[in-house]
Parts: structure tokens; C-alpha cells; sequence
């Protein structure tokens, strides 16, 4: 190993953090007839390299342990910023911009080959500060490769000649190091690959982690750790092919989705026809705010200010980012896609780093041309009667100066939002600089309304911080906490000596109250600043996790809202970028624990938002998620919905788009799985369950060790999974013996005097609680059995059957079953058979408020499953993610026979349309009795089909 000019120099306290490395590594590559070894050697697009199919790329963890690896996302070729940085000469080169602190060269050179092999390569790369000349801290440098446990389990390596076998059975945390190494020799698919140089190595064994399951090798570089300015490094890559007969490494079989027998090409559109059986806009009854503001009653429902005692629910969706600045045109043709979808309300999300960008010298000054856009489209969708949600604070960027002791205006997205929000809470400066942006928006008129934000009937709710909890983000300002932390001490009567103790942190054994006070202080600062600028719009906060502490704050708000996700991606190596790790299960399995566990966070006498929910793509179920979230927000009696999301960016929205995780207009399965949640929940299809069993809590359980603790600190899921059967949520019973009038029972982990409660029991929260309120009498003609997983609400119209992966909804306007295998399923006025193609959604809903027997006018839908062209997962499970493909999107075949009992059959005429809405096809039926009998296909000659209109006479 060669050193140059290798240096370090102490970290200067609030200066920008940036780093300067550089190696050099030799190649040398023997060609082997294994596929697996890459042409060329050349660079990937995001400067990775791969030999002998073992990825290799340069990762750096910040002071918080985030990690930064080389990825498109952060690799700009089109980024030269450093100064003296060499300029791509040829193909194999590649210079761009790396986590935006660092400017990358990469070059890769073909040698002549030495006596006996077939090719060679040099390979530089160097990594310069974009502003040459300061430090960075990093806990570890290195050059990291990942080898899959299915792959690797008991394979043996050589480290410096010893042999080194990864082990088959997972344990915690199992790691080896060794300083220094001067060769590792790797089996790989192609060949015995050696590594040679003097570095630091380091194995750890990621199957004891809820990480990619496997095993990461790093190759640190020198130095590794520490105020680093420059480190160089030389390595010698050599692949030997594997002679006959020799065991070698077994190739993935990577699976992948390509246009065939089972995935048929699918014409994705974005925008649906007006009048079709797509188009919802029935529903709206706008201008928005045209019936008064929207008020809360004291039994915890929502109305018109000017329509009492008439409750209005509203299902929407997440706008988020760029995809609210939109030239006029193009705002009024997304407001006219949001009311067809049947929407009346959107959020608007993650909108405020783009509106903090201004001409001043702050990031609180509004910028014209973004607010001027964002004006417009709450004009456009209030008049399509659309109420509108907001966050205040969201992803804004402070400028340098801006704050005093801000000082990372560059640091990576999900570093610097928690650490605004987490100084927020306890620093002056930062808490005047979020007010200030927040007067700047609220008290601002939109010229098309006439309104100022603040006052326009037609804003439904105001959250004060959107996901801020201080439990999981104060890190992020340990030393400010700390300081807090000794204040909070001595305002509480500690002595000197419980003061200084102050430095141990979270093993004090008080700072878990402390924390829960500062976050009571933050809601309740937030509050009180709502009420000085004269905000008259429903007020939430804390709308992250279902700790039973926090509902205990939740139980002060006037509007309480929460979020879940099901199958949200894991980030194996970096956010966002393949590899992602999934379930890739459908919730039905899960006994519907999505969205179960998040019911008890609802407060009784409270009404409930559920302002993000998701089942994320590309998890091959996720057509589940509208007829499941939808029917179970309507037996809660759950007030506002709000999907996460329908776009990030305006093109997606405009025409079609790969598919991604979290983007439903990317998704020809979740926009018409949405379409029936609208009808279940907003239309009020599923009926409100009579009967509500609450979780009692009180102010005692902050006595309790581990309130933010995830397993100790949450309501357990045997309550939560009752939500399946009955009402449920949370009611605080702090300075108040009486449980409250209406409640049958209730369940709860505190002690209570249950004296005064007439007799009505007090039920744990354990394995037997099913057996007792079974027992009581309590769930009428529910059915609630988690051991057998069969679950059915007390209205008789939703069941659960874990076991067989079935979900059956049946009411009168609308009927939907879930299917995980080729089975029959029967409703009421709706009969499926011969189902093919594993997984579907089939649902059939009146067009009209009139049964499905008689309607003139249904919808059904047959969903199956939505991938992009070319994606690729590391086996047939699709666990992994390995690339996201591109379009055209591709629909999963599938087939089943439907029965539908209609007063008039004879009369009915079924047309396959397309995802406009249209009418493309007609399709061949036949009368049984009172049924109508026809087949479905996602196949056809008239291209993929997820829907069909049956009509009568028309």
C-alpha cells in the first residue's frame, strides 16, 4: 500500500464539514466464461464497480452513523464543482457530484495483459471537497461490498492466507475486524477473486439485523475514521475462473418482470373522461367552504358550520413536493383528476422547502413565483369543492446565518429536517425562525380566493409540526437536550448531584419524563401560536406512532391525526435505492394489523385523520389497500383519510410514469383500489359500528419505564386487532374516576378504581381478552378469535380470515372480496368463481344510491397486480428489489368467473373499459335465474382490463 500526503487535521467547530480522498486500484481481470463477469470492467452510471458479480462502492457514515453510498441519485455526472478536478476523458470515466459535499473522478483504464490472462485494468478514483481545504468526521471510509446469505451461508474466504468461514446461523451484532490485512480472496460466481493492498477489513454479519440479509465486507481505507482531508489507497483486484469440477459460487436467479404468458403490456393513463364510470366528481359538493367552515361537534364527528347536526367525512390525498407548483393550465386539469377520483380533500405536503426559497437572504421569505403557482391550485381544487390540509413545517432549508448555530445548510435531506424540528423544541432562535415562515404563509391572501390562508373556510386542518417526535430525533441536538435536560432538573426541585448526573442521558431514569414534558411544551407553544395568528381551522400534531404517552397528549388536541404504512421499503444500503427489502406480503395474512395497530391512537370524543396511509409499491397486494383501509376508517367512524400519495413531481400527473413506492398516479391498481375506499368510507357504503370499547390510560402510566420503548411504550395488538370487530381508541382518565357514559367496558394496563362504573368491567389486553369478551357478551355478532385469525365486525358487512388470506366486504352499495389463492368466494349479490392468477381484488359498487340488485349503473373491478417493464428482484418472492425497470407498465393475467344477482338481468349489458374510463368492449354474458353470469380477464384483445361497466338500458 502506497500513502500520499495522508493528514489529519482537527474538525473546526461550526465550520462545513467536507472530506477529500483519493485511491488508486490496479485491476487485474482473467476472463472467464461465466456470464457473470462484467464487460469491460466499466463503471455502472452511479460509479459503481462489479467483478465477478460482487458490487464494490464507496460508502461514508456521518457523525450520526447515516451513511452515504454511491448511488444515481447523488452521482451528477453534470456536478464539477471542485476545483482542479480532472474532466472526464473517454467513456470509462465518470465525474460528478457524490452526496452533495463531494466531487467524485472515477476512470478506468485497459492495461496490457500479463503473460497467462486475458485482460487488465487501472482503476483511479478520487473524492475531493467541493470546497477544498476543511475536514469532515467520519466514523468509518470504506470501499463496501455485500454478499447475499443465500449465496454465501458457510462459504469459506481466505484473509492473509487463513481461512474464514461466514456462518450459517445468524447471531447478534456478529462482526470480525482485522488491522492491518493484506489480501482477502472471495468466491464469487465467476472466479476466485483477490483483493490486495494494506487496508483495515471488516465482516459483519447483517442477517441479526432488519437489513439485506447477507454479509457486508468493507475494505476501510487509511485513514478510516476521524477529521479526515485526504486519504489515499492502491489495490489490486485479480478474478482466476473456476477450472472444470470446481465448486463455485451458485448465480442468483434473479427474477424478473418482462412482457409474456403473465404479464400483459398495460396502457397506464392519468387522466379519466368526465361521465364515465371512473369519474366521481358526483360526490363533490363545491365551491369548498360554500356550507361554512368545518367544525367539530362534542361527540367527536365533523360538519358544516351552516349544516349542523349533517357529519361530512372526507377521503383524499398527499400532494407533495414539486407537484404543487404547476403552471395554471396544468393545475386546473390535476384539480379536474383529484374530483373524478372522487377526493374531497388534498394535502398539501412537503411544499415548503421550494416556497422558503426567495429573493431575501432567509429561508422565511416566500418565493413569488412558487406561491403564486400554489395559490392557484388551492383556488382550482376549492372550486371543485376540494378542502385543503397543510403541514407548517415540512422540508424548508434554513440559509447559512440564518439561524444562530445552524450551520449544515447542506446536509442530507432526512439529516436536516429533524434536526430544525429537534431544535425547534428547545432553542428560541429556531422556534422565532418557524413562526416567522408560518405568519409569512397563513397571513398571506391568495388573490384568487380573496381569503388569507388562515381564514378561508375552505382549510380543513392545520398540523403544527409534521412528524416531530422528540423521543426519536433528540440526538440529533444531544448537547441541547442535555443542557434542557440539567434546566428541566432544577425547575423540578433535583440536587446538584442529580443535576450533574444530567450528562448520563437516556439511562436516567427521569429523562423519559422529560422528554414527554418537552413534547407537551412544544404541542401546546405550537397551539397557543395557532390561537395568536387567529387560525380557524381544525388544529392537530404528533401524528408519528401509536405510544400510549403520546395519546396522552392527544387527548389535549382538538383534531388528533396519525400515519401508517404497510410494507414501507427497507433501505438496505441507501434511502430510496435498490436494493430495497420488503414483506411483499398482503396485510390479509397479518390478521389486517394495517390499519389495526393504529386505531387505539384515535381519542374518543376527538375526531381522527389519518393523514398518510399506504401500502407501498411495488408489494405485489397492494390492491388491498383501498377496500381495507377504507372499510375499517368507516366501522371506526374515523373522520378524514388522506393517502400517501398521488404525486411528488407535476410530469407523473400530467402522463404516464414508472411506477415507484409511494406515487398512486404512477399505479393503475392503487387508483382504482382508492376509487373503492372512497365509496366504502366517504360515501359511508360500510356502516359505523354501534358498539366502542376504549383503552383507558391516565397520567400514572408516565411512572412506567420504557413509554417510548416500541414494544413496552404501545397499546398491545391484542386491543388493537378488536378494532376489526367494534370501535375502539383511547380515553384519558387522569383526575377522573368514572369511565364515560356509553363505553360497555373498557381495557387498559394501569390499575383503576373501577367502583363507580356501574358494574362495566376492565378488561388486560393479553391473550385471554378475546375469551372475556366473548364471554361478556360484549361483541354482539362479532367475531373476534386472533388465535384462528378470523375476525367480523359486529355489523356483519367486513370479515377477516388470516388463515386462508380472505377479505370480504358486503353491503348493500358496494360488494369487495380479496382472494390470495385460486378459490371461491361468495357475497351476497355478488359470486366468484374459477379464479386464476393467485392474488385479486373484485369489487362491484351502484353507480347510484340504490343496491346493487337494482342500480342501472355498477362498476366492478378485477385488480391484480402493477410492475414496471424490466424490474428485478432477487428471487420469486420479490422481497428484494433490485431495479426498478421502466415503463411500459405491466399488468399480472388473471381470470374469474363473476355471478351477479340483479332484479332484471336480461336487462344488463357488461362493456370492458379501458383506464380512461371508456368503453371499449362489450362482453359476452348470460342469465342463470336472478343472476347475471359473465367472465372477467385482465386479458383481452382490447388490452389489459381492470374494470368493467355493467349497465341497464343505457
Amino acid at each position: 500500500m502506497k500513502l500520499r500526503n495522508t493528514s489529519f487535521s482537527p474538525l473546526r467547530t461550526g465550520a462545513m464539514v467536507a472530506w477529500m480522498a483519493a485511491f488508486a486500484c490496479q485491476t487485474t481481470v482473467v476472463e472467464a466464461e461465466s456470464a457473470a463477469l462484467p464487460e469491460s470492467f466499466k463503471l455502472s452510471p452511479s460509479g459503481a464497480f462489479t467483478v465477478g458479480g460482487v458490487e464494490f462502492t464507496v460508502i461514508h457514515f456521518d457523525k450520526n452513523w447515516n451513511r452515504y453510498r454511491l448511488q444515481k441519485e447523488v452521482l451528477r455526472p453534470d456536478a464539477l464543482a471542485a476545483a482542479g478536478t480532472q474532466t472526464p476523458r473517454g467513456p470509462d470515466e465518470i465525474s460528478g457530484s457524490f452526496a452533495g459535499l463531494f466531487h467524485l473522478w472515477q476512470n478506468s483504464v485497459p492495461t496490457p495483459p500479463a503473460e497467462g490472462e486475458s485482460a487488465a485494468w487501472v482503476h483511479d478514483m478520487r473524492l475531493e471537497a467541493t470546497q477544498p481545504g476543511e475536514t469532515v468526521f467520519t466514523e468509518e471510509l470504506a470501499l463496501e461490498a455485500f454478499l447475499p446469505g443465500i449465496q454465501y451461508e458457510g462459504q469459506m474466504l481466505l484473509i492473509d492466507g487463513n481461512p474464514y468461514t461466514l456462518p450459517v446461523e445468524a447471531g447478534e451484532a456478529r462482526a470480525f475486524e482485522k488491522t492491518p490485512v493484506h489480501e482477502v480472496v472471495i468466491p464469487t460466481e465467476a472466479g476466485r477473486l483477490r483483493v490486495s493492498g494494506e487496508f483495515s477489513f471488516f465482516i459483519q454479519d447483517n442477517r441479526s439485523y432488519r437489513q439485506r440479509q447477507g454479509y457486508l465486507l468493507r475494505f476501510r481505507l487509511s485513514p478510516f475514521r476521524g477529521d479526515i482531508e485526504r486519504a489515499d489507497q492502491q489495490l489490486d483486484f485479480a478474478l482466476t475462473p473456476w477450472k472444470d469440477g470446481e465448486p463455485g459460487i451458485e448465480p442468483l436467479k434473479r427474477y424478473e418482470i418482462k412482457e409474456g404468458l403473465d404479464w400483459l403490456s398495460l396502457d397506464h393513463r392519468v387522466t379519466w373522461d368526465a361521465g364515465t364510470v371512473f369519474d366521481f366528481s358526483f360526490l363533490n359538493d363545491g365551491p369548498a367552504g360554500s356550507h361554512g367552515r368545518v367544525v367539530a361537534t362534542e361527540s367527536g364527528q365533523l360538519e358544516f358550520s351552516e349544516r349542523p347536526g349533517e357529519p361530512v367525512r372526507f377521503y383524499g390525498a398527499n400532494l407533495c413536493m414539486m407537484a404543487n407548483y404547476q403552471d395554471p393550465a396544468d393545475a386546473d386539469r390535476l384539480a379536474d383528476q383529484l374530483a373524478r377520483m372522487g377526493y374531497n380533500t388534498i394535502r398539501i405536503h412537503h411544499y415548503d422547502r421550494e416556497l422558503g426559497q426567495g429573493p431575501g437572504e432567509t429561508s422565511v421569505e416566500l418565493k413569488p413565483d412558487a406561491l403564486d403557482k400554489l395559490d392557484y391550485l388551492v383556488y382550482a381544487l376549492k372550486q371543485r369543492g376540494i378542502y385543503l390540509s397543510f403541514d407548517l413545517y415540512n422540508l424548508r432549508l434554513p440559509r447559512e446565518g440564518e439561524i444562530d448555530g445552524w450551520s449544515d445548510p447542506q446536509a442530507y435531506l432526512y439529516d436536516y429536517i429533524k434536526n430544525y424540528k429537534m431544535m425547534a423544541a428547545v432553542d428560541p432562535a429556531t422556534e422565532e425562525n418557524y413562526r416567522t415562515f408560518v405568519s409569512n404563509l397563513l397571513n398571506h391572501r391568495n388573490p384568487y380566493t380573496g381569503y388569507a390562508w388562515k381564514d378561508d373556510p375552505a382549510l380543513l386542518s392545520v398540523c403544527i409540526w409534521n412528524e416531530a417526535n422528540i423521543y426519536a430525533f433528540w440526538e440529533r441536538q444531544k448537547d441541547l437536550y442535555l443542557d434542557a435536560f440539567q434546566d428541566w432538573l432544577r425547575a423540578q426541585g433535583a440536587t446538584d448531584e442529580e443535576v450533574a448526573d444530567a450528562s448520563q442521558g437516556a439511562n436516567n431514569p427521569r429523562f423519559e419524563r422529560f422528554l414527554y414534558d418537552m413534547q407537551m411544551r412544544m404541542f401546546e407553544r405550537g397551539r397557543s401560536f395557532m390561537d395568536e395568528l387567529g387560525v380557524q381551522a381544525l388544529i392537530s400534531d404528533l401524528n408519528m406512532h401509536p405510544h400510549i404517552a403520546l395519546n396522552l397528549i392527544r387527548s389535549r388536541m382538538e383534531l388528533v391525526e396519525n400515519h401508517i404504512y404497510w410494507d414501507h421499503p427497507k433501505y438496505l444500503t441507501a434511502n430510496h435505492q435498490p436494493p430495497l427489502g420488503f414483506t411483499n406480503r398482503s396485510v390479509v395474512f397479518d390478521g389486517a394489523i394495517v390499519p389495526a395497530s393504529i386505531m387505539p391512537t384515535r381519542i374518543f370524543g376527538k375526531p381522527f385523520a389519518l393523514t398518510e396511509y399506504h401500502f407501498s409499491g411495488p408489494n405485489w397486494y397492494r390492491a388491498e389497500a383501498g377496500p381495507i383501509v377504507g372499510a375499517y376508517a368507516a366501522l371506526q367512524g374515523w373522520n378524514i383519510v388522506h393517502r400517501f400519495a398521488y404525486a411528488h413531481y407535476p410530469e407523473p400527473t400530467q402522463k404516464p410514469a414508472a411506477l415507484r413506492h409511494f406515487d398512486i398516479v404512477t399505479d393503475a391498481v392503487s387508483l382504482l383500489s382508492d376509487r373503492i375506499a372512497v365509496l366504502l368510507f366517504r360515501r359511508g357504503d360500510v356502516q359505523e359500528s354501534s358498539t366502542s370499547i376504549p383503552f383507558v390510560m391516565s397520567e400514572k402510566w408516565l411512572e412506567q419505564p420504557g413509554i417510548f420503548e416500541w414494544r413496552t411504550g404501545r397499546v398491545p395488538d391484542q386491543y388493537s386487532r378488536l378494532g376489526l370487530v367494534v370501535k375502539i381508541g383511547s380515553v384519558n382518565l387522569t383526575g377522573n374516576a368514572d369511565l364515560p357514559a356509553g363505553f360497555p367496558a373498557a381495557v387498559g394496563l394501569e390499575d383503576f378504581d373501577t367502583a363507580a362504573w356501574d358494574g362495566r368491567p376492565l378488561l388486560k389486553p393479553d391473550d385471554m381478552l378475546a375469551q372475556r369478551l366473548a364471554s361478556s357478551g360484549l361483541l354482539g355478532d362479532g367475531i373476534f378469535d386472533p388465535k384462528d385469525g378470523r375476525f367480523q365486525s359486529d355489523t356483519g358487512e367486513i370479515s377477516v380470515d388470516a388463515r386462508n388470506g380472505t377479505f370480504a366486504v358486503i353491503t348493500p352499495r358496494t360488494e369487495c372480496i380479496v382472494v390470495n389463492r385460486e378459490t371461491q368466494v361468495d357475497g351476497d349479490a355478488l359470486h366468484v368463481s374459477d379464479v386464476t392468477g393467485g392474488f385479486a381484488v373484485i369489487s362491484v359498487s351502484a353507480l347510484e344510491d340504490a343496491p346493487v340488485e337494482s342500480a342501472d349503473r355498477l362498476v366492478l373491478f378485477h385488480l391484480t397486480n402493477v410492475q414496471n417493464s424490466g424490474m428485478i428482484y432477487n428471487d420469486e418472492t420479490g422481497t428484494v428489489l433490485e431495479d426498478w425497470g421502466d415503463l411500459p407498465h405491466l399488468a399480472r393475467a388473471g381470470t374469474a368467473t363473476v355471478s351477479l344477482r340483479r332484479d332484471d338481468p336480461a336487462n344488463d349489458t357488461v362493456w370492458r373499459v379501458d383506464l380512461s374510463g371508456r368503453r371499449v368492449e362489450r362482453v359476452p354474458s348470460s342469465v342463470a335465474g336472478d343472476e347475471l353470469v359473465f367472465d372477467i380477464s385482465v386479458k383481452s384483445e382490447a388490452g389489459a382490463t381492470f374494470a368493467y361497466e355493467i349497465s341497464r338500458n343505457l
